[in-house]
Order: C-alpha cells, then sequence, then structure tokens
C-alpha cells in the first residue's frame, strides 16, 4: 500500500480559529490588566465573531 501524505487546508489549520482566539483572547486580557483596554469593554464575543471570519477567509484562499 502506498503512503499518502496529502495535506488538505481543513487539516492544515485545522487549530487556526481557536488559536487565533486564544492568541486574541490573551492579548485583550493583558490589556485590561494594564489598563491599555478599558475594564467594561465587551469583547468576547465579537473577538470570536472575527476570529471565525478570518479563519474562513483563509481557509477559503488556501483551497485555491
Amino acid at each position: 500500500m502506498e503512503n499518502q501524505q496529502s495535506s488538505s487546508a481543513p487539516e492544515k489549520f485545522a487549530g487556526l480559529g481557536l488559536g487565533l482566539f486564544i492568541l486574541a483572547a490573551s492579548l485583550l486580557t493583558l490589556g485590561e490588566y494594564f489598563g491599555i483596554v478599558p475594564k467594561d469593554l465587551k469583547w468576547g464575543l465579537p473577538t470570536i465573531g472575527i476570529i471565525w471570519g478570518v479563519t474562513l477567509v483563509v481557509r477559503a484562499i488556501s483551497r485555491k
């Protein structure tokens, strides 16, 4: 049997969305801690939407 090593786009970027969200959430949390970002800012849901959208765009571009 041949060993096929094809790396498709979904496998290549499988954890991209989660990784970007964790990075963004961590940066925003640090910003709140150091007073750069206001503490009453609601950033959780918009950040999830942005990261999800970026992930979909990257996957769509990488398929071509």
